[in-house]
């Protein structure tokens, strides 16, 4: 049964309390790594709701994670992928499921997606992935996704020049490959897309937000405002 919407809205005021309290984290060193995001925001996702009461009924189970994008045991017939070293694409003939790291709603039609990356470097090609399967039509359950990738950088500050240039060339390339190979299956225009790129030194932070009406990444040293603005379903 689909989410009433008071339930919708509450599971989006969810996933966006947690990103922006995750933004939050601090640098330590070499220490992380991608999973430690994900063991957190689940945290943090589960502080005001009860999202995974495996003692429970299954149909109150709302948080999945590593949700599959194509399931026939399920009955999940969204999008398959097929790649080579984190280089993917589109394929209904040979792919294989894509995992959404978590997944929000019922588990045969959840709708939101949050999808996560932590990297020392830019990794363009497993940011255009993230996108790829967020902005997915196929993934046709989707009302809402959130897409963060957070960059632990070694210096004690962030570059305010050359290499800030680079990240944000990146994420624009990184977007546009996934539009573009989606050309078959867009995103729905209904479909509300939160994209993020984080930079974290030792001393300073930078974020990076999709701006949809400006159609372009905007830097930011607060908290975005497609975070603090929107929570409301139109």
């Amino acid at each position: 049964m689909p989410l009433d919407p008071a339930q919708r809205i509450d599971l989006w005021k969810a996933a966006v309390n947690a990103v922006t309290k995750a933004l939050s984290i601090v640098h330590h060193g070499s220490m992380l790594n991608e999973r430690y995001l994900h063991h957190y925001l689940s945290r943090l996702l589960q502080e005001s709701h009860p999202l995974l009461d495996l003692a429970g009924p299954t149909g109150d189970i709302k948080l999945h994670p590593e949700w599959p994008t194509f399931k026939k045991a399920t009955g999940i017939e969204g999008g398959r992928y097929k790649g080579d070293r984190k280089v993917y694409q589109p394929d209904d003939v040979t792919g294989k499921e894509g995992a959404i790291d978590f997944a929000l709603g019922d588990y045969d039609r959840p709708e939101i997606g949050i999808e996560l990356l932590l990297k020392v470097g830019w990794d363009g090609d497993e940011v255009a992935f993230d996108f790829l399967k967020l902005l997915d039509g196929r993934n046709k359950s989707f009302k809402s996704v959130i897409g963060w990738s957070v960059l632990m950088r070694k210096a004690e500050k962030l570059s305010l020049a050359g290499r800030k240039q680079n990240i944000y060339e990146g994420m624009k390339k990184a977007l546009q490959a996934a539009k573009t190979m989606l050309a078959a299956c867009p995103c729905p225009l209904d479909r509300r897309c939160v994209f993020i790129v984080s930079e974290i030194a030792k001393q300073d932070r930078r974020h990076w937000y999709w701006d949809s009406e400006k159609e372009d990444f905007v830097p930011t040293e607060g908290t975005p405002p497609v975070l603090t603005a929107g929570t409301q379903e139109s």
